[in-house]
């Protein structure tokens, strides 16, 4: 405290427990950080103009004496943003003027309820009120889309809130007769949910409603799309009491949640045109129902332990096959996996207590899966180590290191914990990566939320998750468990590994995920109908193999549309550089950037990745072996760099990703460095929003490097890859690059 206000000098500074705040410009500001100081800028956050008109109350519209949209007293709810911290101090004066913080809207804005009676004139200067009205109640997306609605015809002759003249509506004869219009559905919900019997019952003597469905906080209409919906919706947002409106979209019941999410915008899974024919997927987990209807004659079963049942009791390994794999026959082919068409090779794991019996080492389990032409590898398990770089990890770096073509992708536990106290922001604390995940030459998969706006975690928050360790502060507790793929679930393991390596790589849907059941499994969270053949299941071990199955497609890609057999370094490199970071104050960490270890890389999407039909965008790639004669290697100018020349047109974002499979052991053993240069002579270094040391030019501690360029200038780019050790031999490395240009 003492050397921050000492740097601080004369600037005022206040402090509140362990934190100092106050003013501070761009030279005090690099004092501080190098003084190792740790800080965040925060941006003055801009409210919507505070209105003085008064907003329309259930109490008036209830009203039938004719006051309808008159209210009785001024504004109740509005947006207070805070200036200074909200210290004890603050919050009594709050209490004292008639103000009750209901909600956070972001860093330092709340949704305020105002007790009129007590409110004063003169506002302390850390105090600013803003409108929380119809923009606010719709949001900006509904709100914009509102505006381009048609007017509605003066003549429709609507009836309204409880008006006494709704009588005087014209005949069916003078009105001319118009197509029916379909039904569009909506959620609302009140500030205050002992508002919503009144709000219901108020909707139902609304003409425009035509169906209302009440939930323990939410009400559900449908309307008439057009004119109707523009009435309805320019009410709802002149109560007052009213806090959100939403669209409401329907749920579908199928893995293409999980699957079309991978896929990305546009693409179906039913228009995949490689679906993993001629490809073996691996499976190491505690068995699979091989009777199951998604899985018939094309399951390949090795006992590794003796089984309990043959039809896996614990059904982890069925529903992780399922989604990797799976036909989504038992479901008319809603519930397929990715891979649909590849065979299936599943080493069953569980012994006679259903607990994982590897046995010493994985070399055997790996050696066993490639024997049997297994090229991409799923491990949806683990050992709690805090990222520990242990054996095992090291197992897997040295057996693909020797078998380059092998890519094992594995999840990166479910051990996500928030971290504890108010100066948190809510996030979830890092060093919580399982095992296996800590590899190099591993792909890790942490989990996003899944898209899903059904089954069991409909409408609820991560503060009722029920799984281990629930957050319990926001804003992480407040956001939806499904509903929205781009969510990093809380449960999601994060890095770094122990030598500070970006682990996990990527994220998938791993939330609410529906796919295969087996018969001996009691569902913890049963899928309904079919027959009982699904379930739904939550973890990394859910998003590895979605993106395990997406490897498969990948791989098959590269071998016929581009005929190269791709090695596992090409697959990463091709996965990761489809990823999309995903935006959010809980996982976007300043003090580690991007890529960081809550998200690695993104949130994968398949369509980023390779050129699906109809891409606007162009795939183009390098894989070196070891013994290639392009291999890199260290001091030599004539074998230390790869060059590739890019005539890039403007529109689309440039991406390019180096992946290099790197000798085992802990820490970076070669190093590599990703150079895109610009036409205008720009210099774009492989990871460069990562923090690191400011005489650190370089990534001196990941073998994975990426350069997004989201508006590259036309012209001509240049992609570099230097050696700068390679101290045990040639060093291959694989790219990849997606953009508009020729090559």
């Amino acid at each position: 405290m003492d050397r921050a206000r000492s740097l601080l000098g004369t600037t005022p500074v206040e402090q509140n427990g362990h934190y100092l705040y106050g003013l501070a410009d761009d030279e005090t500001v690099k004092r501080l950080v190098e003084n190792g100081l740790l800080l965040n800028v925060e941006t003055e956050e801009r409210l919507v103009e505070r209105t003085s008109e008064p907003l329309v109350t259930l109490d008036a519209l209830s009203d039938n004496t004719g006051g309808i949209f008159t209210a009785v007293r001024p504004i109740k709810y509005v947006t207070a943003r805070m200036s200074a911290p909200l210290t004890a101090e603050r919050q009594i004066t709050l209490d004292e003027m008639g103000f009750r913080l209901n909600r956070k809207l972001s860093r330092s804005v709340y949704v305020a309820q105002i007790d009129s009676l007590r409110t004063p004139e003169a506002l302390p200067p850390w105090l600013e009120l803003g409108s929380y009205g119809a923009e606010c109640t719709l949001g900006p997306e509904l709100s914009s889309r509102l505006k381009k609605m048609a007017p509605e015809p003066p003549s429709s002759g609507f009836v309204i809130f409880g008006d006494p003249s709704a009588a005087a509506l014209p005949s069916a004869d003078s009105v001319p007769r118009a197509p029916i219009s379909p039904l569009v559905d909506y959620d609302v919900s009140c500030h205050d949910v002992a508002k919503l019997d009144q709000l219901e019952s108020l909707l139902k003597t609304f003409a425009h409603v035509e169906k209302l469905q009440r939930g323990e906080e939410r009400l559900r209409l449908s309307v008439r799309e057009g004119a109707n919906e523009k009435a309805l919706l320019e009410k709802l947002g002149e109560i007052e009491e009213v806090g959100i409106v939403e669209s409401y979209i329907p749920p579908e019941i199928q893995l293409s949640f999980a699957a079309e999410a991978a896929l990305g915008p546009a693409n179906k899974i039913a228009d995949l045109p490689w679906r993993g024919n001629g490809q073996v997927i691996g499976i190491s987990d505690t068995g699979i129902d091989a009777e199951h209807p998604d899985f018939a004659g094309r399951v390949t079963v090795k006992f590794v332990a003796q089984p309990l049942s043959p039809r896996d009791p614990r059904g982890h390994g069925t529903h992780v096959a399922s989604i990797a794999a799976g036909t989504g026959a038992a479901s008319g082919g809603q519930l397929a996996g990715l891979a649909s068409q590849a065979r299936i090779f599943m080493q069953s794991l569980d012994n006679q207590d259903l607990r994982l019996d590897v046995g010493v080492g994985l070399k055997p389990l790996l050696r066993e899966a490639y024997n049997n032409d297994v090229r991409v590898q799923n491990l949806s398990w683990g050992a709690a180590v805090d990222g520990r770089y242990n054996l095992d990890a090291k197992d897997i770096d040295s057996f693909v290191y020797e078998n380059p073509d092998l890519l094992v992708v594995v999840a990166c536990g479910n051990d996500g914990e928030q971290e504890v106290g108010a100066a948190t922001g809510g996030r979830i604390k890092l060093k919580s990566l399982a095992s296996l995940a800590a590899a190099k030459n591993c792909l890790a998969v942490g989990a996003t939320c899944s898209p899903r706006r059904d089954g069991p975690y409909a409408g609820l928050t991560w503060r009722s998750y029920d799984g281990k360790r629930p957050p319990t502060l926001p804003p992480m507790s407040e956001l939806p468990l499904t509903g929205n793929a781009d969510v990093v679930a809380a449960l999601s393991s994060r890095g770094p590994s122990d030598d500070g390596r970006i682990k996990p790589d990527l994220l998938a849907p791993g939330v609410g995920i529906a796919a295969a059941r087996s018969a001996d499994c009691t569902a913890r969270h049963p899928y309904p109908g079919h027959s009982n053949h699904y379930q739904y299941s939550t973890g990394t071990s859910m998003a590895a193999p979605l993106v395990a199955g997406a490897a498969i497609v990948v791989r098959q890609y590269f071998m016929e549309e581009r005929t190269h057999t791709p090695s596992a370094a090409l697959l990463k490199a091709t996965l990761i550089n489809g990823a999309s970071w995903v935006r959010g104050e809980v996982w976007e960490d300043p003090q580690i950037g991007r890529p960081n270890f809550h998200q690695g890389f993104g949130r994968f999407i398949l369509g980023r990745a390779i050129p699906l039909p109809g891409a606007a965008f162009q795939l183009e790639f390098k894989d070196v072996a070891n013994n290639s004669s392009e291999a890199l290697r260290q001091g030599n100018v004539a074998t230390s760099r790869w060059t590739r020349r890019l005539t890039v047109k403007a529109g689309h974002p440039l991406s390019v990703t180096l992946v290099w499979l790197d000798p085992p052991d802990r820490g970076l053993q070669h190093e590599l460095d990703l150079v895109v240069v610009s036409p205008s002579a720009t210099k774009h270094v492989g990871n460069s929003g990562l923090q690191r040391l400011a005489h650190e030019a370089l990534d001196p501690l990941n073998n994975v490097e990426q350069v997004f360029v989201p508006e590259p200038e036309s012209g001509d780019w240049v992609v570099n890859v230097f050696a700068r050790n390679t101290f045990q031999g040639r060093q291959g490395f694989a790219i990849a690059m997606t953009g508009d240009f020729q090559a």
